[in-house]
């Protein structure tokens, strides 16, 4: 029999392997931002698509502070439409990444299309390294900015919650805003920390369900007061953490609805160096959420400015809640 493989199943050829494991080990060389493919003239719902056609586009979901694609002005919703004079369409999104992103001090052109006016736009690549953690207090409110769940997501955000409580926090604010996601196994490991007991998530696949439990390793006390702040950019593992979480009723989640990408993808290797990124499985929460396409909706529904300040956005959250 045939099947068709989902949008995130893909080939990747040494390059892209090579650019991938670069990023979960937390710097790039690149311009800094996130993008996104969608085909947004189908209905709400699974909009993710991989080959890049007139209708699947890549849009700039966020980019990342101080890198050069925030110094360019490029903005959320910006497609890019093609990379140094050629047209995109007919590309992988792994083979339009690997082009954008080059060795430092190199220029790429993108010819970026937004609010029906096309121009075109050369960055300086960089060696930028992806901020994991932001974290600050404001008055008895510890505010943490997680920006993706890699390798090391974990324990820096143990140390940043460690912190914070020791300067009496009462209530937490966890900033998930455009959090692509990342590792199953550190998502795992970011959920104990808040929960004492109990499941985290169920991936459901061809050869059975798999429950994955708490580590034990819980950091936060039950009495400290949690907000976890989402949009339309959080997306894979932040929506598993925030999902949990919420469905425990351990937390209040603020802003947007959320990506809706559900999928577990396992990576194969191959003899040219290269590798096949399958979709295995998908989460699914202990209670049987099924987040995929549709996303989670927040607890309070609030539109927050990418641009705001976090001593702001506190307030915000605050006084929304």
């Amino acid at each position: 029999a045939m099947f068709a493989l989902d949008a995130n199943s893909t080939y990747l050829d040494p390059q892209a392997l090579a650019l991938l494991r670069e990023e979960q080990g937390g710097s790039i060389q690149g311009i800094g931002a996130l993008v996104s493919p969608e085909d947004r003239t189908l209905e709400e719902g699974d909009r993710q698509c991989s080959v890049i056609s007139e209708t699947c586009r890549i849009y700039i979901v966020s980019t990342i502070e101080g890198a050069p694609a925030e110094g360019a002005g490029l903005q959320r919703d910006d497609v890019i439409v093609a990379v140094d004079g050629e047209s995109i369409v007919g590309w992988t999104v792994d083979e339009v990444t690997a082009t954008v992103r080059g060795p430092a001090g190199t220029d790429v052109t993108l010819t970026i299309e937004r609010q029906g006016e096309t121009f075109d736009v050369t960055i300086t690549r960089a060696a930028v390294t992806i901020p994991v953690i932001a974290s600050e207090m404001f008055g008895d409110v510890g505010y943490i900015r997680l920006s993706i769940f890699n390798e090391t997501a974990d324990e820096q955000l143990r140390d940043a919650l460690t912190k914070l409580l020791c300067q009496s926090s009462e209530i937490l604010v966890i900033d998930l805003r455009n959090n692509p996601g990342g590792l199953l196994e550190t998502a795992i490991n970011i959920t104990s920390f808040f929960l004492p007991r109990g499941e985290v998530v169920v991936t459901e696949g061809p050869e059975g369900d798999r429950v994955y439990r708490v580590t034990g390793d819980t950091v936060v006390p039950e009495e400290v007061e949690v907000i976890v702040v989402v949009n339309k950019g959080s997306a894979s593992a932040s929506e598993v953490v925030t999902a949990v979480l919420q469905e425990q009723g351990r937390v209040t989640v603020v802003g947007e609805n959320t990506f809706g990408k559900n999928t577990v993808q396992q990576r194969y290797a191959l003899s040219n160096g290269g590798a096949f990124k399958l979709t295995v499985a998908r989460w699914l929460t202990p209670g049987g959420l099924d987040f995929g396409g549709s996303g989670l909706d927040p607890d309070i529904t609030l539109e927050i400015d990418p641009g705001l300040d976090p001593a702001t956005l506190v307030e915000l959250v605050l006084a929304a809640r």
